[in-house]
């Protein structure tokens, strides 16, 4: 039987394709001429017509003897994103639309080395990303300027020099980048005065020699677009050196080290990013999977976690139904997906947009997230008046999560205090920061929208979350649809308890509103 930790590329065709012995040992290529033959023993395809979820990572290839090129139903439920087609295959109208809506990848067949090398290269399994905060950084000690640290927001860097490269900071230890695999570092900083000038220096050394491999630069502007370094095929150390000129002031926030995806997406396949936040250059994932392309769209906003990753795809591709998810790659763990006017601008255009694609109603659509995705959820859906929220460890008032760092939970969550200083600017500003949720949250018409809580009793982050919440949607309106549960614990105390209950209501409001139906 074939191993399970493999990525499969199955391919049903009349004819073989010749990329076997090309593809690194994470593929295993597996073609097949009937459809109705398992590609993998004792698991079909489909399972009582429903796609098996055994093949949900794995890549399909569809050339012009496809048994499935005008079957709409069964490219409907080809997992999405990890179709790859001949460049020379004609389609219906009906098929090109949902192939576009699935992410499909075009790709000339007729040159398999090529195809196998894009495949080793770009369509690796699981995200593979880290990032340097502030506090890995080392300040140069000859560097004539003033460094300051901002918590995990970013340091300030004051100078007046000459023109002449000075190194300023770096990390305190080398990268590893793997063997034939590729990077991108990407850099958070703000230049505050044109006067001042960044460059990043990425050397490279080999892992046994130690000798001095390759050596790249970026400055100021050109950062932006992130540096790409192989690793070769050994594998190599990488180090990175800040160096600066001028005179002024630069903020240098985390750095971002990336498993690259070539053009074919920056976490995820075909996940993208929206940049040029507030937080000095940096960013949120977005991911998109079309599902069924039936309504509704669930958008899913990702907890706080420190990988480069995103959260919550296996559960919403559970539902089976289209889905967003976004991922905070801001501070140490997200930044509750706040930002500046066009930031937020941003993350509403992109939901009304994939409506917009999948040709949904505006109410064809469902917020959720846990612990910090809830802000997301709640904040954004009330300008987008959603047919649903659902949310399961729910947090509101900012500034008060980050008073309780001092006694209710102490270096529980530093976070919350690194949200003060990114947002306001100062610790003190507590009240500010709670205004930032309410002040939205306010103006929403929740009129058709049903809310759902799963939040924890002794929750030691926002105790008031839900109490606040469901104050004000009664006080607004006396008929609002809350279903809630509390559970004993503080927050993180029965994360799989909250997790469980959020599901089952979930189903329930896609089968009661969406006519859906789960096993």
């Amino acid at each position: 039987m074939a191993k399970r930790q493999t990525k499969k590329v199955i391919h049903f065709g009349a004819k073989e394709l010749p990329i076997a012995p090309l593809l690194s040992d994470e593929f295993q290529y597996i073609w097949q001429t009937d459809m109705l033959e398992p590609p993998v023993k004792d698991q079909p395809l489909f399972k009582l017509s429903a796609f098996n979820r055994y093949y949900q990572d794995a890549l399909f290839l569809i050339d012009a003897s496809s048994p499935w090129v005008d079957l709409p139903e069964v490219l409907t439920a080809l997992p999405a994103n990890q179709i790859l087609c001949d460049q020379d295959v004609k389609l219906s109208a009906e098929c090109e639309q949902i192939l576009a809506l699935k992410g499909t990848h075009r790709f000339d067949f007729g040159n398999p080395a090529l195809l196998a090398k894009q495949i080793n290269a770009d369509f690796f399994g699981r995200p593979n990303g880290s990032r340097l905060l502030t506090e890995d950084f080392t300040i140069a000690p000859s560097f004539p300027g003033e460094v300051r640290q901002f918590g995990r927001v970013h340091h300030e860097i004051k100078f007046s020099l000459d023109n002449q490269w000075h190194l300023a900071v770096y990390p305190g230890y080398a990268q590893f980048v793997p063997a034939n695999t590729q990077v991108t570092v990407s850099v958070e900083y703000e230049r505050l005065d044109d006067n001042t000038h960044i460059k990043v220096v990425v050397n490279q050394f080999d892992i046994q020699s130690g000798d001095l491999v390759q050596s790249q630069e970026q400055v100021d502007g050109d950062l932006k677009q992130g540096i790409q370094v192989a690793g070769g095929n050994r594998g190599h150390n990488m180090q990175l050196l800040v160096f600066v000129s001028g005179a002024g002031t630069i903020r240098l926030g985390s750095f971002h080290i990336r498993r690259l995806r070539g053009s074919f997406g920056e976490i995820m396949l075909n996940s993208w990013r929206l940049r040029n936040l507030e937080t000095v250059n940096a960013d949120l994932g977005v991911y998109f999977d079309a599902g069924d392309l039936k309504p509704p769209l669930n958008v899913y906003f990702g907890g706080w976690h420190t990988a480069e990753n995103f959260e919550g795809n296996r559960m919403m591709q559970g539902l089976n139904a289209p889905f967003l998810l976004f991922t905070d790659l801001r501070l140490d763990g997200g930044a509750f997906y706040l930002g500046s006017s066009g930031f937020e601008q941003q993350v509403v255009a992109t939901i009304k947009e994939t409506l917009a694609r999948l040709h949904f109603k505006p109410s064809d659509l469902i917020l959720s997230g846990l612990s910090m995705g809830t802000f997301a959820a709640m904040y954004y859906g009330a300008q987008l008046a959603p047919s649903g929220i659902v949310v399961g460890k729910p947090l509101v008032n900012l500034g008060n999560i980050a008073v309780g760092s001092k006694l209710t939970r102490p270096e529980g969550f530093d976070t919350s205090l690194d949200m003060l200083l990114l947002f306001e600017g100062n610790l003190n500003r507590v009240k500010e920061m709670n205004k930032r949720f309410w002040r939205v949250f306010k103006t929403g018409d929740f009129s058709h929208t049903t809310f759902v809580f799963a939040y924890m009793l002794n929750d030691d982050y926002d105790p008031d979350a839900f109490p606040d919440v469901r104050r004000f949607l009664k006080e607004a309106d006396p008929t609002a649809r809350i279903l809630s549960k509390g559970l004993v614990g503080r927050h993180n105390d029965d994360t799989p308890g909250i997790v469980n209950w959020f599901l089952m209501q979930y189903h329930h409001l896609l089968q009661q509103q969406f006519a859906r139906h789960f096993d």
